[in-house]
Order: structure tokens, then sequence, then C-alpha cells
């Protein structure tokens, strides 16, 4: 067999450097199948020059070897069948991830076939998978019933999100009779696998004794384990334990601690508590300064009590430089979101005008808010700003009250 230099056509240019004008394919099919008996030729060169038969040069025997045309068939067979199984494989694919894709796609119909398909094998990953598509509705009519089926069927196979889930059904009684104590056992068989979420309700039930014995020690121990994987509101809730005195002894400085670990994590809830411990000295040393850096990055988040905390601040000029104009912005971050306090303050300023343009109307109004609320100061100062308003203004505070919304119950235009 001879190299064919002059009638072969290249269109596409596919001709080798060193090979002439032989179709890319045969020489790649010369280059992997030469050598009688040993494989794959090492050295990778298929020809000793132009118009020769094809030939391997075998370094370990320093000779030249012709392969028999039997076993030049057999060998070029098997390289077209690995090259062209190799190009079928991705049609065959991996059903785990062409169920992913139908699904992201919004094809769950397709999703729910492969997924069905698995699942039937006793794949647990696909177990869970359907078990979400009929608790969604997505690909089949929604049915809950059907849903906790699979989802115990893979959280009988230790598939940790399909126990989370499977205790959900429980705790919701969705597909199933509503069952707190088997909602924990299924949150106890996630947290004992290490998933920190589970761990953390596991240990809140305990806490609050749903479905389980209420048991301080228990829950402590299941918030550390929580926590120590970054589960930032186990931190919290061991900061209120502690602060509070909440199924343990109360110990402040343990609450500073934990939350500290909390508050470094970006939780606002957090930064608020610490702050509040570092403004009276609970726990930690009294700075307000300190104080102030905390219930600024809290409220800079929407906390409310923060945002009142920081107000105090700005009022009293403690920890920041005073400044009356912050002051009555921050009572009104507040108060918008129906801080009983803040609307309190924010009314005794409108009223004196300190900080803000006095306006006895919206003065009425925050003080109606608020002793609406229980807030005795506020049912003082809204009898004293009434004696300085005339009838008008009484009723147009009042209407102001009865229509007010907190900020995030309005309907945005």
């Amino acid at each position: 067999m001879h190299l064919q230099t002059s009638t072969y056509a290249d269109p596409a240019g596919l001709a080798i450097h060193g090979v002439g004008r032989e179709p890319y394919f045969s020489y790649f099919l010369r280059t992997f199948t030469c050598g009688p008996g040993d494989g794959w030729c090492s050295s990778r060169k298929p020809f000793r020059s132009l118009g020769s038969d094809p030939e391997c040069y075998h370094e370990s025997l320093g000779t030249h070897t012709r392969p028999t045309m039997r076993e030049e068939t057999m060998k070029r067979l098997l390289t077209i069948a690995i090259l062209f199984g190799g190009l079928l494989l991705p049609a065959c694919g991996d059903p785990h991830q062409q169920a992913r894709e139908a699904h992201e796609r919004g094809d769950h119909v397709a999703a729910l076939r492969e997924w069905q398909s698995l699942a039937d094998d006793g794949d647990h990953e696909a177990q869970y998978q359907l078990g979400s598509l009929y608790a969604a509705g997505n690909g089949v009519e929604q049915d809950y019933e059907q849903a906790a089926t699979w989802l115990r069927r893979a959280a009988d196979g230790d598939h940790i999100a399909a126990q989370m889930d499977l205790a959900r059904l429980y705790i919701s009684g969705k597909g199933v009779g509503p069952d707190l104590g088997e909602a924990a056992r299924w949150f106890r068989a996630a947290a004992e696998q290490g998933d920190p979420k589970a761990q953390l309700a596991i240990g809140d039930m305990h806490f609050r004794g749903l479905g389980v014995s209420r048991d301080p020690a228990i829950v402590v121990s299941w918030f550390e384990k929580a926590a120590a994987q970054g589960e930032t509101a186990a931190n919290l809730q061991l900061g209120d334990m502690y602060a509070k005195g909440l199924g343990v002894e109360r110990d402040n400085v343990k609450a500073a601690e934990w939350y500290l670990q909390a508050a470094q994590r970006g939780s606002a809830a957090a930064q608020f508590f610490y702050g509040a411990m570092l403004h009276e000295g609970r726990g930690v040393e009294q700075s307000y300064t300190e104080a102030s850096k905390w219930y600024l990055k809290s409220a800079a988040e929407g906390f409310a009590r923060a945002q009142f905390n920081l107000g105090t601040l700005y009022f009293d000029g403690k920890g920041v430089q005073q400044d009356d104009a912050e002051a009555a912005r921050l009572y009104r971050l507040a108060a918008e979101q129906g801080h009983v306090k803040a609307q309190h303050s924010l009314g005794s300023m409108r009223a004196t005008g300190r900080g803000t343009e006095r306006d006895l109307v919206e003065a009425y109004m925050w003080f109606s808010l608020a002793s609406d609320q229980g807030n005795k100061s506020a049912f003082v100062g809204l009898g004293l700003v009434s004696e300085r308003m005339t009838e008008e203004e009484i009723e147009q505070g009042r209407a102001r009250a009865q229509d007010w919304l907190p900020v995030d119950q309005r309907v945005s235009e």
C-alpha cells in the first residue's frame, strides 16, 4: 500500500507536513495502528519516508517491521470502534446530568421521566429529586403524598436533603399527618450526618420542647455543633440563651462571645446585641464608641433597634459627635418600621423642631401610633401637643395615624 501523492484532492487543506497529501483521517489511523502485536506505536512515527509502505520504527528493537494484513485490518477496526464509540458516548450521557439540564431549562416532564427511571432503580438522589418535583408540582400534578413517599425512600438511604424536606412535611402536615416527633427524628438523622441546618433545627426543637423533651444541655450541644460549621443563627441563639438565662445559667461574658462571633459573620441582629452589650457594659467593658460602630453596621442592614439606639447616641453625643439631625433621621428609619420608642422620640423632635422642621400634625401622628402600642410617654406627649393644635390639625393627625402602615406593608407605586 503506497501513499497517493498526486491523485488525492485536499480542498480542506488537511495535508500534514511530511505526509504528502494523504487524507488526515487515514494518517490518523496509521499513526495509532502500526506495529505487529505490540499495541500502540510508542514513537508515533508512522512512516519512514514518502511513498513507502507504512512502517513503524520501534526504538526497543531498532528495526523496521511491517504489520500483516490481518493485524492491520483488526487494529484499524479497533481504532474505528474506539473513535466512533467515543463520539457516541455523549449521546448516552449521564442520566443525572440530563435530568438536571432538563429541569434547569424548564422541561420538567423530561426531568420527571429521567428521575422516575433512576428512582425506580433505587437511586436515592433521583428519589429525592422526584419527591421535590411532586412537592412543587413541576412536570406533574402537585401531590404531597407522592412527594412524601419518594422523600422517605431517599431519606431511608441517608439522603440529607430528603431527610430535611421530609421533616418539614411532618411539621406542616402536607402529605403526612402532622407529627413533630417524626419531624424531630428526621432532623436528628440529618444532624447526625453533620448537616448544620439540621443541627440548628433539632436544637431548636429541644429548646422549645416540640416533639422532644426540653433539654438545655442537648440544645447547647447541637447549637455548638452548628455554630462550629458557620451556622450564624446558632451563634445568635447561644448568645440569647446565655444573655437571658434561657435554660442555662445567665452568663453575659459567654453571651458577648457568641454574639461577637455572629456579628463578625454579618448577622445584623447579633451586631445590634453585641453593640448593646458594649453600650451597657454587660459582659464586656463599656464603650460608646465601639457600640456605635456595631450599631452602624446593623442599622445599615435596616435593623430598627440598632437604628433607634444609634439615634440615641447621636442625640446624647455619646461615642459620636452630637448631631440632632442625624438622630432624627435614624429615629425616622426605625419609626417607619413600627419601632415604638423611635415613634415617640421622633414625635418629640417634630413637636419641638429639634433636628428637624417643627410639625405638630406629624408629631400628633407619631405620638398616636406609639400610644396605641402602649407607650405611656407617647400618651402624655399626645395630650401636650393636642393643646397647641386646632381641631382641624388634630383631625389631620388622626387621619394620618389611621392611614399609616409600616414601610414593609406599603405598596410601592
